[in-house]
């Protein structure tokens, strides 16, 4: 099958956009004919030129549920000779409360794609009150990357990277923006100095230099840079923490450090409540106050074992591409 993957693929290739579009194309790859065409060029030329020359069976557009990414697969649909399936994965609340509009609620059907695919059960109802045919499906991660390394792996990691073998580490992966509860991981190092709080933001975005300064003056260690293997920053740590903040419905860092075995505490995301059973390894704190508290209770049971992989394994990102094939197959067995 010809599919056309529209996503981010300039920046960092662990950064989430960029990691989902990337993964995915990776791996439907071996059975498909894959075309991935970055969303910041939709505005060139070349971009709806190579589209048409492709002439795609289906087209994947990854994104959040906006006007823009919505009007793209129309067009999409209208440009190419061979009537394509157009699928929408809406990964980000960004443009949540455009569905939630009257106008869209009128305007949406005759822009509806023939899928789209999410993580949050708010966005699915206000989908499905437009008339728009939704399912729910997880990210995936890759389970060979992200895996736990032996007691003295962890030690030489932490030498080479520079942090105390006897604190307790914990670890928050993302960007070091105003929006994303980093005053959270602030409060936890102050409220709870027997932990060291690791932060390590990616290069895609600028830093807030206020927010990185407060948390370095709390004691938190923060890094800004690109590392190539992310997967050992999670392979050092004793815990995995994701403050309240706007993200992906089901944030990728979370799947990652829960490959790596790590006990997780987090804010409830849609995805994180829709996609993860209840378990005791991952501590999920509605209130930003409740943070501290769920660290040294984190901290007191690090001797057991939680067993957080074992949630994830379902969502290899094999078995994750090959649940997309699958809904692409039946998208195209219902227009013959």
């Amino acid at each position: 099958m010809k599919i056309c993957l529209i996503g981010a693929l300039s920046g960092d290739p662990d950064e989430g956009y960029r990691n989902v579009t990337g993964r995915l194309s990776h791996h439907l790859a071996p059975s498909h004919e894959v075309l991935p065409l970055d969303g910041q060029d939709v505005h060139t030329p070349g971009f709806w030129h190579r589209l048409r020359g492709f002439d795609p069976e289906v087209v994947h557009c990854i994104s959040a549920p906006t006007v823009r990414s919505f009007i793209l697969l129309r067009a999409a649909r209208s440009l190419c000779q061979g009537h394509p399936s157009c699928v929408l994965s809406a990964l980000h609340p960004h443009g949540l409360s455009l569905l939630g509009s009257p106008w869209f609620q009128r305007l949406g059907p005759p822009l509806a794609p023939d899928l789209v695919l999410t993580q949050s059960r708010q966005a699915g109802d206000l989908l499905a009150r437009a008339r728009m045919r939704t399912a729910y499906l997880p990210h995936g991660v890759d389970l060979t990357k992200f895996a736990p390394v032996s007691p003295a792996q962890k030690a030489a990691l932490r030498a080479q990277y520079g942090l105390p073998e006897d604190r307790f580490v914990l670890l928050h992966v993302g960007h070091l923006k105003p929006d994303r509860g980093l005053a959270v991981l602030k409060q936890v190092q102050a409220e709870v100095p027997a932990c060291q709080v690791v932060v390590a933001g990616g290069s895609r975005f600028r830093a807030d230099p206020g927010a990185v300064e407060r948390l370095r003056q709390a004691g938190c260690i923060v890094w800004h840079r690109y590392f190539a293997r992310i997967e050992e920053l999670y392979q050092m740590a004793d815990g995995y923490i994701f403050p309240p903040g706007t993200t992906l419905f089901l944030p990728l860092t979370i799947l990652e450090a829960m490959a790596c075995d790590l006990p997780v505490i987090t804010h409830g995301f849609d995805g994180v409540s829709l996609f993860l059973e209840k378990h005791e390894g991952v501590t999920i704190v509605e209130d930003g106050q409740g943070y501290a508290g769920a660290v040294r209770g984190l901290m007191e049971r690090q001797e057991e074992h939680v067993g957080t992989r074992q949630m994830v394994l379902p969502y290899d990102w094999d078995l994750v591409a090959g649940e997309v094939s699958a809904l692409y197959t039946g998208l195209r067995e219902e227009m013959q």
